[in-house]
């Protein structure tokens, strides 16, 4: 699978195809290409976004980068309670534990 919500998507096919060739002994492997962690980009996202807005509102002279780069870099992805943020991170996490393998490239 390229992306966790393909891995929802479509694992419990996968699972009832290789259950019905069981007789073989051989369980196939589900491997999950990530690519990137999409919690962690579409918040990184979201930071740029309100910096953005607060740049064009407040009409500053400084470097913009001089501030949104530590701040993208510093934003982690946690479980807060409701929010799409949250929901997108457990639903990642879930993604990769029910695989056999998990590959990372960031």
């Amino acid at each position: 699978f390229d992306r966790f919500y393909v891995e929802e998507a479509f694992s419990h096919a996968f699972w009832e195809a290789s259950s019905s060739s069981a007789a073989s002994n051989q369980k196939p492997a589900m491997i999950l290409d990530t690519q990137d962690m999409h919690s962690l980009r579409y918040g990184r996202q979201e930071v740029v976004r309100k910096m953005d807005r607060a740049l064009s509102k407040g009409g500053g002279t400084q470097d913009p980068l001089e501030h949104v780069i530590p701040e993208v870099m510093a934003y982690v992805p946690m479980v807060d309670g409701d929010g799409k943020d949250s929901d997108r991170l457990l639903r990642e996490l879930a993604s990769i534990h029910r695989c056999d393998m998990t590959l990372v490239c960031s």
